[in-house]
């Protein structure tokens, strides 16, 4: 069950980098991939958020992202929170430390 977990959660890390990487700059981008101990997509997704809350820029980041609504329609279904525009906002609450 645990293993389960673990595989779940790193397969959720290597789809979401696929987003982000989308929304990132040449040298934000580059800075990710030429990481030493960083070998996958999953590594790279846990990387960035990593940065994002050490830098207090999460809230900022996933703004950008949510935002762009046509890669929301490439990578999550209609039914997704990411898409639901009445919901979504609540990520950037969590991510401001809002309540």
């Amino acid at each position: 069950m645990l293993q389960l977990c673990i595989n779940a959660f790193l397969r959720f890390f290597a789809v979401f980098w696929h987003v982000v990487r989308d929304t990132l700059s040449r040298h934000e981008l580059e800075r990710f991939t030429l990481l030493k101990h960083v070998v996958n997509d999953s590594g790279r997704g846990r990387a960035w958020l990593r940065s994002a809350l050490n830098e207090k820029s999460l809230e900022r980041q996933l703004s950008t992202i949510i935002e762009n609504t046509k890669l929301m329609s490439q990578h999550y279904e209609e039914w997704a929170l990411l898409r639901d525009m009445d919901r979504r906002h609540l990520l950037n609450d969590m991510a401001s430390g809002g309540h």
